[in-house]
């Protein structure tokens, strides 16, 4: 999963991967707060920094950003 996240989403770091993977399957930040061991805290700023990274002004953005890279991926 590593290298897909590599070639996916090079300007983000693996944990902020993460949250925008959970993020997108519909999870919320308690759910993946649980998963991935952090705080709630800690999700949320690295939403924020997801957003900030790719100039979204929701965090509902993400998530079609981040299944057009795969679909893209797929395709291609």
């Amino acid at each position: 999963m590593i290298k897909l996240q590599n070639k996916l989403f090079p300007e983000l770091t693996i944990k902020q991967y993460f949250v925008l993977y959970h993020y997108s399957m519909g999870k919320s930040s308690r759910i993946i707060e649980d998963e991935l061991n952090c705080s709630r805290t800690t999700i949320e700023k690295h939403l924020f920094n997801i957003r900030v990274k790719f100039n979204c002004d929701k965090s509902s953005e993400l998530r079609t950003i981040f299944f057009m890279r795969v679909i893209d991926n797929l395709i291609n």
